[in-house]
C-alpha cells in the first residue's frame, strides 16, 4: 500500500505544480502593460531570447536526428532553421537600418557644421577692418616723399 501512496502522492505533486503553473500564467497575462516608450526594448528583448530558445532547441533536435533520423524529427529540425534565421534576419535589419540613421545623422550635422563653418569665414572676410579716415591717416604716415626734378 505504501507504493501505491507514493505513486498517488507524486500525481498529486505534479498536479499542484502544473495548476499552480497555470494559475501563475493567467495571473501575468492579465496584467501585462506595455508602454510605447519600452516598446523597443522588449521587442528586442523578446526576440533575442526566442532566438536563443531556438537555437538551443535546434542543438536538443539536432542530436536527436543524429541518434535517430525520422522524419518528424528532419522537419521539425529543418522548421527550427527557417524560423530562426528569420528572426535573426529580422534584428540583423533592425540593426542596419539603426546603424543608417546614425551615418545619415552624423553626416547631416557635419553638413551642417561645415556650412556655418564657410558663412562664418565669408562673414569675417567682407568685415572692414578699419574706417575710411583710419586708412588715409596710416598711408599718409607710411607714404615717403619723392622729389621730382627737372633734369631737362
Amino acid at each position: 500500500m505504501s507504493d501505491d501512496d507514493d505513486v498517488l502522492e507524486d500525481l498529486l505533486g505534479e498536479l499542484r505544480e502544473v495548476n499552480a503553473f497555470a494559475n501563475k500564467a493567467m495571473k501575468s497575462n492579465e496584467n501585462f502593460e506595455l508602454p510605447k516608450e519600452k516598446l523597443e526594448e522588449y521587442i528586442l528583448n523578446t526576440s533575442g531570447r526566442l532566438i536563443q530558445d531556438s537555437l538551443d532547441m535546434i542543438d536538443v533536435v539536432k542530436e536527436r536526428v543524429a541518434g535517430a533520423a525520422e522524419p518528424d524529427d528532419v522537419a521539425s529540425l529543418s522548421e527550427l532553421f527557417k524560423a530562426s534565421t528569420h528572426a535573426i534576419e529580422a534584428l540583423n535589419k533592425v540593426l542596419i537600418q539603426d546603424k543608417r540613421t546614425m551615418t545619415t545623422l552624423t553626416a547631416k550635422k557635419m553638413d551642417i557644421e561645415s556650412r556655418q563653418q564657410i558663412a562664418e569665414k565669408a562673414s569675417d572676410t567682407a568685415k572692414f577692418v578699419a574706417s575710411r579716415e583710419e586708412i588715409v591717416s596710416k598711408l599718409l604716415k607710411k607714404a615717403e616723399v619723392i622729389d621730382v626734378s627737372d633734369e631737362d
